[in-house]
């Protein structure tokens, strides 16, 4: 299977876990069935349903979290990685850890595609931007990203 997928780095100045959940949480009111995967140190969690208003616990300052809208999807990236089912939307991933240069913590979104022109991969951006407290926009270049091919 080729690798996909488009990394999009975000710096949150002040970060805490609550910020995850609550994105979580509102990508699971677009995915009622999203299921969860929590890695934190090389071991894997047992993939989860996400129940919204459930307190989940998540790495406080660094993990790996594997965002996938229900069981379908799951066999879907199974073949076909990162990249979209027919209807737009796709895995998403989001990577955290401090980011020793800034003191912050570093995000980092792995979606479908470029945020700047796929609109699936650009809400993702924008709701994990806003739920960690990041204002950055695209820049002339649109979103900082790197394309996995």
């Amino acid at each position: 299977m080729e690798i996909t997928g488009y990394d999009s780095v975000l710096l949150a100045p002040s970060f805490e876990a609550q910020m995850l959940r609550t994105f979580i949480d509102r990508l699971a009111q677009r995915w009622p069935a999203l299921l969860v995967t929590v890695e934190t140190g090389g071991e894997s969690e047992t993939q989860l349903r996400w129940t919204l208003r459930r307190e989940r616990s998540l790495p406080a300052t660094e993990g790996w979290l594997y965002l996938l809208r229900d069981a379908e999807m799951d066999a879907y990236s199974d073949d076909h990685a990162y990249d979209p089912m027919p209807d737009g939307d796709g895995p998403l991933s989001v990577i955290y850890r401090p980011d020793r240069s800034s003191g912050g913590t570093q995000l980092t979104l792995v979606s479908p595609d470029d945020p700047a022109g796929h609109p699936f991969s650009g809400w993702a951006y924008d709701l994990l931007a806003e739920c960690v407290g990041v204002r950055n926009s695209p820049g002339p270049n649109g979103y900082p990203g790197v394309r996995h091919q």
